[in-house]
């Protein structure tokens, strides 16, 4: 898959988070895919299915509006 082909797929997972509600002593998520999300992922990966996703990160605000974010992804997927 060329970089162009990625690009127009649209991003499955996202989860939004407002820079102006990160409280000063940060922000963490736990996050978990659900079924529709997890189908979209192979969709736009070319998997034949993605079985678990999971996202766990701390956002921490820095000055100028900007913030640091550090975390951990994991999953399992089936291929074909």
């Amino acid at each position: 898959m060329s970089k162009n082909e990625a690009t127009e797929k649209p991003d499955p997972w996202r989860v939004p988070v407002a820079v102006a509600q990160i409280p000063e002593t940060g922000l963490h998520r736990n996050l978990e895919a659900d079924q529709a999300i997890r189908n979209a992922v192979a969709d736009v990966g070319g998997l034949r299915e993605v079985l678990s996703g999971q996202a766990s990160f701390d956002v921490t605000p820095k000055r100028g509006g900007r913030c640091h974010v550090a975390g951990r992804a994991r999953g399992r997927i089936g291929q074909a």
